[in-house]
């Protein structure tokens, strides 16, 4: 269980990271990607 959960903590981050990534590097896209 508590493998799982750091799991999804790792993912979250990852996300977090890559849409930060993308916020910098592409400003007028990141409104696309929020979508998802």
């Amino acid at each position: 269980m508590k493998r799982v959960l750091l799991v999804i903590d790792v993912q979250e981050v990852r996300e977090r990271k890559y849409k930060y990534i993308i916020e910098k590097n592409f400003p007028d896209s990141f409104a696309n990607t929020e979508q998802f």
